[in-house]
């Protein structure tokens, strides 16, 4: 596990030196080794936190989406770590797709945290609260928004 942080605190620095801004996250369940992977997060969500980068909670997500051992087979592949391409459904439309969807979740996931950046870095908005659930509200808000602009800009063939 050290090497680990200490090779992720490296990336992350070297990224920073260049001015480039890295977007972190957390690894998804495996398998049984569900405590490994938490152990191995715990060092993720450390570090983009002492580094105070933006932080991608893939696997918090999971787990929140399907708890216990329901991921298994739904949002990550029986006997895998990779997520499972599911049914494609419109998120937006129909947002319980995310939940049997795993690399449609996790895109998701990445298009809301690039528009949170975007909206801190270039829109000068903070989306920092000391109410978890009030940057929680913020951020739902901000995927309906995205939603229903990507809407009003793409046709459904695209």
């Amino acid at each position: 596990l050290d090497k680990i942080k200490s090779n992720l605190e490296t990336i992350v620095d070297k990224l920073i030196a260049k001015d480039i801004m890295p977007l972190i996250s957390t690894i998804p369940p495996f398998k049984d080794n569900v405590e490994g992977v938490s152990a191995i997060n715990t060092i993720i969500r450390g570090i983009a936190k002492t580094k105070k980068i933006p932080l991608i909670d893939f696997f918090e997500e999971i787990m929140r989406r399907a708890s216990g051992d329901t991921w298994k087979g739904t949002i990550i592949g029986e006997g895998e770590v990779h997520p499972t391409s599911g049914t494609y459904s419109n998120p937006f439309e129909n947002p319980d797709a995310l939940n049997s969807n795993g690399y449609m979740l996790r895109a998701f996931l990445s298009i809301c945290k690039i528009m949170e950046v975007k909206q801190y870095v270039l829109d000068n908005k903070n989306f920092h609260s000391k109410n978890k659930k009030d940057a929680v509200d913020v951020l739902r808000s901000e995927e309906r928004r995205v939603g229903k602009e990507c809407r009003s800009r793409w046709s459904p063939y695209h």
